[in-house]
């Protein structure tokens, strides 16, 4: 059976956005970026434009690479315009 191609969630675009300003405010190129994270610069393209997911593990790579933690995506994510996509209300925290 041939594979088909599934749509990539939204959320890999925000994400992809968030992970490219903060390689920009790096003042790296995406070659720079695959270099200190060790992937290729291809896969820092792809997931960029929101067309690959990638591991818990290659995220921290990345945001090490871009001196950069998950406060400074968070914040990158809100600018990209969230990653909500459906209109629950957010659980409180401690509970």
């Amino acid at each position: 059976m041939p594979s088909e191609r599934l749509p990539k969630p939204p959320e890999y675009a925000t994400l992809g956005v968030a992970l490219r300003g903060l390689r920009r405010t790096a003042g790296l190129t995406q070659v720079q970026a695959g270099e200190r994270a060790d992937v290729r610069s291809e896969f820092v393209s792809q997931v960029e434009r929101g067309k690959r997911g990638l591991t818990w593990s290659t995220l921290v790579a990345l945001l090490v690479a871009y001196n950069a933690d998950l406060r400074d995506l968070a914040d990158e994510i809100d600018l990209a315009g969230g990653l909500r996509t459906n209109s629950k209300s957010p659980r409180p925290r401690g509970t």
